[in-house]
């Protein structure tokens, strides 16, 4: 049988940049520091012999405020975005009006580092490019300066329901902040020991992801 294959795009645009879900501010006494965050957008590619949709369509990540916080510390977030480090996607798949039969271990993901171009009005995203093989990008360098955790991408796994699949994307607080949000970490320090280390912890994880972004392909094949 002739193999068929079809490629979903799914681009995470600006997944690590500031745009849509509003400006966040990391506040240590009267200074601010940027946080980061964005959206993802997924795109379909379609092949006329399979057919997928993916939601949630446009979910965002997030380096912002941790679930619960307190209205005491030295360090806060002045922003309404709380943190988003997973987005679990489901992938529905259908062969002609038939759900598609196929296995998970048919369906692959992979992922890579990308750089965000935007609109003229510096907010929009234009488009997003993979960083060329052999060069490492600011997500990788902001790995290597403890600032967050590597990239991770599942392997696909099959629902309960036939032809719907689910695989999750996910980051994470690094080193540098005890593999924790920092409003948790640092609060738990002393100003005057921390808040210079704060300031240049978050600017630096602000000036390496402002200009990221992911392009995530799920391939399927007969």
């Amino acid at each position: 049988m002739k193999r068929k294959t079809m490629t979903l795009v799914l681009c995470l645009l600006a997944a690590l940049a500031l745009v849509s879900v509003g400006f966040a501010s990391w506040v240590i006494s009267v200074d601010a520091n940027e946080t980061v965050n964005g959206n993802i957008k997924v795109e379909d590619v379609v092949d006329s012999r399979l057919k997928a949709t993916i939601t949630p369509s446009a979910p965002s990540i997030v380096f912002g405020t941790p679930d619960t916080t307190a209205s005491t510390g030295w360090l806060t977030n002045t922003s309404i975005g709380k943190q988003v480090l997973e987005v679990k996607f489901t992938i529905v798949v259908t062969e002609g009006d038939q759900p598609y039969k196929g296995k998970a271990g048919n369906i692959t993901a992979s992922y890579k580092e990308g750089v965000v171009t935007y609109d003229s009005d510096g907010t929009t995203v234009k488009q997003i490019t993979a960083v060329a093989e052999g060069t490492e990008g600011n997500y990788a360098k902001a790995e290597k300066a403890k600032y967050v955790t590597a990239m991770n991408l599942s392997a696909v796994t099959e629902t309960e329901t036939l032809g719907t699949y689910e695989v999750t994307f996910s980051v994470g607080w690094g080193e540098a902040f005890g593999n924790t949000n920092p409003y948790t970490y640092y609060n738990a320090l002393k100003v005057e020991d921390e808040a210079e280390n704060a300031k240049v912890a978050l600017n630096g994880m602000y000036n390496f992801l402002q200009n990221c972004g992911f392009i995530i392909t799920i391939r399927v094949t007969h």
